[in-house]
């Protein structure tokens, strides 16, 4: 009998992580630079490439094709903006009388804002590189999640339009193929899936259509776990050059907050062993993110974070959190089930006639 066959990709996750481990043992002979000046020469090399990738990539619209219409926005982030000061403002008022979303009159501008937004033919995450590492997108998202899990019902049904707009947010999230926006969607996903399941609340009929329509486009527009591990990869390694007050990232701000002024700059030779180390980062953190979740793939990844740690123990918490990630591997089945949940709600509703 034949040997069961082992696929590609998780053969060259093994020897990814079989490389790993061998580095770790030869790094201080061969690959550890061997002063402070080659190792930011060495960096600086690095860091134009990703500059350059990065720029390419994450700092330029992103094309939204399954969700522009006429009458949209070029670009849906400044509405998006729009919506969110609305939502902020609501939730600061209303904070000791319960949760409100902020009214929706038909002719109004925070209406026209959403469908700005939402009929966008471009979203721009990142507005430049000092940009990128950035949470306004994220408290945003944070905000959005709150007040459709809290807020009571209108009556006039509009509830329905902000769950409608929250799909659309976030997958235009989602879409800058990062893990921390992918799991602030699911977070957002997760609330509208729960409110959709509340019997009884008034929800207009046009908006539920729109609910499912765009959970729909958000489902086949979801980027690919090798998409989403390769952005994510070189992000780290992006924040790690910066944290080492290497250009053009030496100003970044971290995902703390706090800018690199208020932090210790990064050991430099160390630095650039990571970097270089992280190279191996993509596919492994891509074959954690295949679905069903794999415990080998698991092991290799808990590998590569130990043998990184002991290179330079800094870079260990920029990396994904093995046990965080199922909500992003469940993204497709989230959204089917609130296409279903909003087609439960529509009686009578043709379940062939969807929007492609």
């Amino acid at each position: 009998m034949e040997p069961p066959h082992t696929p590609p990709r998780r053969r060259l996750a093994l020897v990814l992580a079989t490389v790993a481990g061998a580095l770790l043992a030869t790094a201080a002979i061969i690959d550890w630079p061997k002063s402070e000046p080659q190792a930011r020469r060495q960096l600086s090399l690095r860091a134009a490439e990703l500059e350059a990738w990065l720029r390419q990539e994450l700092v330029a619209p992103i094309e939204r094709p399954r969700f522009a219409e006429a009458g949209g926005a070029d670009d849906g982030a400044a509405a998006w903006r729009t919506v969110i000061d609305a939502l902020a403002t609501e939730a600061a008022r209303s904070l000791s009388a319960g949760a409100h979303l902020p009214p929706l009159p038909e002719d109004g501008p925070l209406r026209a804002a959403i469908d700005e937004a939402v009929m966008a033919r471009h979203f721009t995450a990142h507005s430049s590189l000092a940009a990128l590492p950035d949470d306004e997108w994220l408290r945003a998202a944070q905000l959005f999640t709150a007040l459709i899990e809290r807020t009571s019902a209108p009556a006039d049904g509009s509830l329905a339009d902000w769950l409608d707009a929250a799909v659309v947010f976030a997958a235009d999230l989602r879409s800058a193929a990062l893990l921390e926006p992918a799991l602030h969607a699911a977070r957002i996903e997760g609330a509208v899936l729960r409110r959709l399941a509340r019997t009884g609340e008034p929800l207009a009929e046009p908006a539920l259509l729109r609910v499912r329509d765009h959970a729909l486009a958000a489902r086949a527009a979801l980027p690919s776990p090798a998409l989403l591990a390769e952005r994510e990869s070189r992000f780290v390694q992006a924040l790690l050059c910066g944290r080492a007050r290497i250009p053009p990232f030496a100003a970044a701000v971290g995902p703390d907050g706090a800018g690199d002024s208020a932090r210790e700059s990064l050991p430099l030779i160390a630095t650039a062993v990571a970097v270089g180390e992280l190279e191996l980062y993509d596919e492994l953190l891509g074959e954690l993110l295949m679905a069903p979740a794999d415990e080998r793939a698991r092991r290799d990844f808990e590998q590569f974070a130990t043998t990184l740690g002991r290179v330079l123990p800094q870079a260990v918490p920029l990396l994904a959190d093995g046990a965080l990630l199922e909500p992003v591997r469940s993204a497709a089945r989230r959204l089917d089930a609130i296409v279903a949940a909003a087609e439960a709600r529509l009686p009578g509703v043709d379940r062939s006639e969807r929007r492609q």
